[in-house]
């Protein structure tokens, strides 16, 4: 019990970290029906590490958290919670080193993790945008990732200056899609080439676009 109530604060210590990081946006959630939640850092190493310089959490075992908490904020997205801790008992029983009183510790243990992610991540805006995707009528955005490269040359022309330009990939998927088979390919992807003035007019368009939505959302036109 010692060791379950020593495990079960670390994991409150490190989720306490995730939510204060969600709230200066140094973590966004990405949501999806057909794919585990992702919780992406949106600072650098150097950041997260001296964010974590005053607690007892390395780099390495913060981000092993995370992953920890991934799936169990996909299991409360999707109110499954019941039926991932059966499932996580049947493993355990299908173990040789799991008795029954450890079984009966860990799954005491999992369900407080999985209350102190619903407490503390779970909130309501998390709740509609995972709605929002589940009962989606059109495709909707999974991810999204990127590269800057540079352009010297082709097989037609060689260029007077080197030409850098950003690769960024699009994922989404399409209303309706579900994993048939842990294999199955349930999302699809689009790639595109940005000079840095296409970003500039992208960026300025969206910046309108993010505004319009804050304004229905305070009650404006």
């Amino acid at each position: 019990m010692g060791n379950e109530k020593e495990t079960l604060l670390a994991f409150q210590s490190a989720v306490g970290i995730v939510r204060k990081l969600i709230d200066e946006g140094g973590i966004y959630i990405v949501v999806s029906p057909v794919e585990r939640t992702d919780i992406k850092l949106q600072v650098d190493r150097q950041f997260l590490e001296a964010t974590l310089e005053p607690t007892p959490f390395s780099y390495g075992d913060f981000t092993k958290f995370l992953n920890e908490m991934s799936v169990m904020v996909s299991v409360c997205l999707e109110e499954r919670e019941e039926i991932y801790v059966q499932r996580r008992v049947e493993n355990w029983r299908d173990e040789n080193n799991y008795d029954e009183p450890r079984i009966a510790e860990e799954k005491s243990l999992l369900e407080r993790k999985l209350q102190v992610i619903k407490g503390t991540l779970i909130d309501d805006r998390l709740s509609q945008r995972y709605f929002l995707k589940d009962h989606a009528k059109a495709p909707y955005f999974v991810d999204f990732d990127w590269e800057v490269n540079v352009k010297h040359s082709d097989s037609e022309v060689d260029m007077a200056q080197p030409l850098p330009y950003a690769t960024c990939r699009l994922r989404y998927a399409r209303p309706g899609a579900r994993p048939r088979f842990p294999w199955a390919q349930s999302v699809e992807s689009i790639q595109i080439d940005w000079t840095e003035e296409e970003i500039d007019y992208i960026v300025r368009i969206l910046g309108v676009v993010k505004e319009r939505i804050r304004a229905v959302k305070q009650g404006g036109r």
